[in-house]
């Protein structure tokens, strides 16, 4: 039902990977999972029935912007969804638009991929499988990449930030721009401020030593990811998963003793 594929490899410093959901020709499905915050944004194609997205019924695809809240998708019935999945800062290699204008939006794919994205859709839903797809998704985007100068720098200094290797005041330093400068490369590239983007990291962080093996303490996985304290880590986890800590080991340890279940656009 779930399938992943690589991007081309000109494309995988922004593209993270292409996914696919779907149930067999006249099977029906129920796909319903919590998208948590990671700052990455998605394009998804749907071919199947609609999809709720918090509540409210999408029946077509559309370029889901970088959040700052978590979502839950629900969808019952013919499942057909492709996603491509960018790296946080990808989406802005291939589309002029402002990534701060994206943020927290539900666009249709004809406004935030512009030109021959109703071409892309006909061909993804007339092509004979998956791996067509993907090359589909190739040519689409390698005839629309450029990456400019202060794109790389933006995506170099969120690299040092996400891996806990300098804060916000030293990427700024070494980048020789004032901290307001760096302030708006970030909103014009990935849509995020340094410093949310900083507390999304944090937060991956601690969610990939929750989802590791071992158990370690909510006190040890907070101080090991740089936050200040357990009620610090707990506030946090909350705002971006949806659920406290406590709850998300729960789900995480149900969703392991059942492997049949779909894990969707999830780290």
């Amino acid at each position: 039902m779930y399938h992943l594929r690589l991007p081309a490899s000109p494309l995988r410093p922004f593209i993270e990977s292409y996914w696919k959901v779907q149930t067999r020709p006249g099977e029906s499905g129920v796909l319903h999972e919590q998208i948590y915050v990671d700052g990455q944004p998605d394009i998804l194609f749907n071919f199947g029935c609609a999809y709720d997205r918090c509540g409210i019924p999408i029946p077509h695809g559309n370029v889901d912007g970088q959040r700052d809240y978590p979502v839950v998708i629900a969808q019952q019935g013919e499942i057909n969804l492709i996603g491509v999945r960018f790296r946080p800062g990808g989406l802005a290699a291939f589309t002029r638009l402002p990534m701060h204008e994206l943020a927290n939006q539900v666009l249709d794919l004809r406004n935030g991929l512009e030109a021959g994205a109703a071409a892309l859709e006909y061909h993804l839903y007339d092509a004979a499988d998956f791996d067509q797809q993907a090359s589909l998704l190739d040519r689409f985007f390698l005839s629309r990449l450029h990456s400019t100068e202060s794109h790389q720098l933006t995506l170099h200094l969120a690299r040092q930030i996400a891996s806990g290797e300098a804060n916000i005041q030293q990427v700024s330093a070494e980048a020789g721009y004032s901290i307001r400068t760096v302030d708006r490369l970030f909103r014009q590239h990935l849509g995020l401020t340094p410093r949310l983007y900083a507390r999304i990291q944090r937060f991956q962080a601690a969610l990939r030593l929750l989802s590791g093996a071992g158990e370690r303490s909510f006190l040890q996985i907070a101080l090991a990811t740089g936050y200040y304290d357990q009620a610090h880590f707990t506030h946090d986890f909350s705002a971006f998963a949806g659920m406290t800590p406590t709850a998300f080991r729960q789900r995480f340890n149900m969703q392991q003793a059942n492997p049949q279940s779909v894990q969707f656009i999830q780290d």
